[in-house]
């Protein structure tokens, strides 16, 4: 073919690098898909908690969540709690990317929820974090359809791994393909 080994050998290696990428980015969007999904359920759940939850005063979500972690108070206030436990959970793990939430991230989730007192908040924090959660869905495909696009050409410029033009790309992974079926 022309090619001397290092070519062919760096080749290779980038297509190697490609394929572990996309493997790497399929098994990540299993994992933000699975948490985002789940997440998404829970949000009807809190607003239906929160709803029934009749504040007439200032009452933070600690409140509701110190209730729910006590089991103390009135049956609106402890299930208003236990969604909002169920969704600080689900919640970070969407938020990571490997599925696993950390520490940080269910302080994170905690901190988020923990802002809003009234239902009006409550509807305008959980509509962010249903926004989120969405774009989290979307991004794996996105970056899928970069990496494809970085193989194969066509479609929206992808980031160069190397010196080679996406036609040349397009060319060189024919040549390995044929030789490889």
């Amino acid at each position: 073919q022309g090619k001397r080994p290092e070519e062919v050998a760096a080749l290779m290696a980038e297509y190697a690098g490609l394929t572990a990428g996309s493997r790497t980015v399929g098994q990540r969007a299993a994992n933000i898909s699975l948490a985002a999904t789940e997440a998404l359920e829970m949000i009807p759940i809190v607003k239906t908690t929160s709803d029934d939850f009749k504040r007439t005063s200032f009452v933070p979500w600690n409140t509701a969540l110190a209730a729910y972690e006590s089991g103390t108070g009135s049956p609106e206030v402890t299930n208003f709690g236990a969604s909002l436990n169920a969704l600080v959970n689900v919640y970070a793990r969407a938020i990571n990317p490997t599925g696993v939430p950390t520490v940080s991230d269910k302080e994170h989730a905690r901190a988020v929820i923990n802002r809003v007192q009234s239902p009006a908040q409550v509807d305008g924090v959980l509509n962010i974090i249903r926004q989120e959660l969405e774009i989290a869905k979307k991004a794996p495909g996105a970056v899928r359809q970069q990496i494809r696009t970085s193989i194969v050409g066509g479609g929206a410029p992808a980031p160069t791994t190397g010196p080679y033009s996406d036609a040349e790309k397009e060319r060189l992974y024919q040549e390995y393909k044929a030789r490889n079926p």
